[in-house]
């Protein structure tokens, strides 16, 4: 007997904060029996409808929750974002003698924190509010752009404890030669990152005077190069933190003024994916779409996707419901951890569904010995009914109950329902077998389960598929659900290529007019 019935699951979740880093999450789906479970975003793991969470950081974090259908068929997944605030506690170490030590040469200040003898300590500095970059540490150098004032930071975090304490000290600079004043007239410079070089550029200088020179100094400080000249592009050869600054020299009026700014330089390479057959393909069922990428032979590859420049998934395969048609962007980012590069795939996956209230269903309860097939109307939200017997018969009968037929053999029995407007229908087949024998009777035989053959099976780099009947398209699914190939078919055999599935479990299906399908294969690898 092979069924065909759609999956129409949809859901997803909200939440809530009720306080101190607590939060209450509510998931919703369309199936009053369907199960959850989450993935909080933090290596942590919950199941169940109405989950509270308690989180030990702020942070931002990628909530996920997937909720699988109450008969085990059906599964979506639903991620979102949630800015999480976990109050704060404060050790007390400043009063036991804690603190920075501190020497300033002009503007380069090198700082020390004292009394830190303890392995729990992370140490983050900032100037002005403003952190000096994410590498912590208890020594540090810092450049000061110009004369001024300065509140250093420092931010001591137990990590054992979960208590911190910030300790801050004041530096004066007055080394910088400032008699001419552009810098106040609204003189500076352009730093445009277009990777792998950064351009530079003085703006608001009309003065035949004025000689430029601009500086490029390392994180800590430490200058790297010099270059004249009003424009430059200058080419990097790491990413990082730099500090570029730009002197203006006025040989006429013998002054100058220097102008400095923090550039992070962040360049991904671009991996070459795409010439050697990287991509994906999208399987659109109605307003679900089932995103699967080709697969690479590849451990350091991570794969995440995004649709209209917002996070949806990572993983090789996805499904993700729209409530709305249209026209949707997605992208799929192939992140290689090992060589530091990445390659951005997109196409535009149109969506035009409205799902038809009226669903067809029914069951086949026996078949009698004189040739009788009762039947069990289980449609919902239907208002005209077409049996279709594939006897060359038909009924617009709601409930039926039975049909007899006079010759045995193998029936594909079709319900198509319409809703009330008669604009929408969906259809539901049984494929049954009987025979009827001479003396007027008809006896059930269990309905063909092996319709396909597969060999070799288990299989490693190809096997081929044979097949009795008429079918037109094969897929293959993994276990849990997920399409990995599909194909059209046309005679009775095709070979496979296989090698580039992952060793497991897979089901073959087989669509055509002889209805649906399934064979089991094993993939094995020596």
């Amino acid at each position: 007997m092979v069924i065909e019935e759609p999956c129409r699951l949809q859901g997803s979740f909200s939440y809530k904060s009720i306080g101190s880093g607590s939060y209450k999450f509510y998931g919703y789906s369309s199936d009053k029996g369907a199960t959850y479970s989450w993935n909080f975003g933090d290596g942590t793991t919950g199941s169940g409808m109405d989950p509270q969470k308690s989180f030990t950081r702020s942070g931002t974090y990628t909530i996920c929750v997937t909720i699988t259908s109450s008969d085990k068929r059906c599964k979506i997944t639903s991620c979102k974002k949630v800015v999480v605030t976990v109050p704060e506690k404060r050790c007390s170490w400043a009063k036991a003698g804690f603190g920075i030590t501190s020497t300033t040469t002009c503007a380069i200040v090198k700082t020390e924190a004292n009394n830190m003898a303890d392995s729990c300590i992370s140490y983050q500095w900032t100037v002005n509010g403003v952190a000096v970059d994410s590498v912590g540490g208890r020594l540090k150098t810092i450049t000061l752009p110009k004369n001024g004032t300065y509140s250093i930071c420092l931010k001591l975090t137990n990590l054992c404890k979960k208590c911190d304490t910030v300790i801050c000290k004041s530096v004066t600079v007055s080394c910088y030669q400032e008699t001419c004043k552009w810098a106040a007239n609204g003189a500076g410079f352009a730093a445009t990152i277009k990777c792998p070089n950064l351009v530079l550029e003085g703006y608001n200088l009309n003065n035949g005077c004025l000689k430029y020179a601009f500086t490029i100094s390392n994180s800590s400080g430490v200058p790297l190069a010099t270059f004249n000249g009003r424009t430059q592009s200058i080419g990097f050869s790491s990413n990082g933190d730099y500090y570029v600054c730009m002197k203006l020299t006025d040989t006429c009026k013998k002054c100058d003024t220097t102008i400095c700014k923090k550039i992070t330089v962040n360049c991904s390479q671009p991996c070459n994916w795409k010439k050697a057959g990287a991509g994906f393909y999208a399987n659109v069922n109605c307003k679900k779409v089932t995103l699967t990428a080709n697969a690479l032979n590849n451990s350091c590859v991570k794969f995440n996707w995004y649709s209209g420049g917002t996070f949806i998934g990572s993983g090789q395969n996805i499904t993700t419901t729209y409530v709305n048609n249209g026209t949707y962007n997605i992208c799929l980012k192939l992140a290689d951890t090992c060589k530091k590069c990445d390659t951005s795939i997109c196409q535009n996956v149109n969506i035009n569904c409205n799902p038809c209230s009226a669903t067809a269903k029914f069951r086949v309860d026996s078949i009698s010995k004189k040739g009788i097939v009762f039947v069990t109307n289980l449609s919902t939200g239907g208002y005209s009914y077409m049996w279709d017997w594939a006897d060359s018969t038909f009924s617009k009968i709601k409930s039926p109950v039975y049909h007899a037929y006079k010759y045995g053999g193998s029936k594909k029995i079709c319900l198509t329902v319409w809703d009330s407007a008669g604009k929408c229908s969906t259809s539901f087949c049984i494929t049954v077998q009987f025979v009827i024998t001479r003396g007027n009777t008809a006896s059930a035989i269990a309905p063909e389960q092996k319709t396909i053959v597969v060999h070799p099976n288990p299989a490693n780099q190809t096997t081929r598929v044979t097949w009795n009947g008429t079918y037109t398209d094969l897929c293959i699914y993994n276990t849990t659900g997920a399409m990995v190939y599909q194909a059209k078919l046309s005679g009775n055999s095709t070979e496979l290529e296989v090698a580039e599935l992952p060793a497991g479990i897979y089901t073959i299906k087989a669509n055509g007019p002889a209805g649906f399908v399934f064979q089991k294969l094993i993939i094995q690898r020596n």
